[in-house]
């Protein structure tokens, strides 16, 4: 990130009009922990070459750390995820849960989903 400053100011005003952030492919890439520290972000994304249990449990604690949550990207199989579950990613998307959809199926995929809510 070359102008860090100007990015995080531009993520800072996102977050107060309530967009939630993720940075995609944690351990996959190269991310700057210092940076990252400073972003207003909501999710840590991990990678699906993130597969070392050591570099999961890791990151989960991470952000946890920085009040984040955790995302597992690209999720095929049960055992995948009962996997990454045991070491403490509790969110999950990929082909197991369903297909990426475009921006005009969303309200309609919602509408289908929604005798799934769980009442708090």
């Amino acid at each position: 990130m070359h102008d860090s400053d100007g990015i995080i100011a531009v993520l800072d005003e996102l977050s107060a009009l309530g967009v939630r952030l993720a940075v995609d492919d944690i351990g996959g890439g190269i991310s700057s922990l210092s940076v990252l520290s400073r972003l207003p972000v909501d999710v840590l994304k991990i990678s699906p070459s993130a597969s070392s249990p050591k570099l999961i449990r890791a990151t989960v604690a991470l952000a946890t750390a920085l009040g984040m949550s955790v995302t597992a990207q690209s999720i095929a199989s049960s055992d995948q995820s009962a996997r990454l579950a045991l070491l403490g990613c509790r969110h999950a998307q990929g082909p197991l849960y369903g297909k990426p959809v475009d921006a005009d199926s969303v309200p309609r995929l919602l509408t289908s989903l929604e005798h799934l809510r769980v009442a708090a």
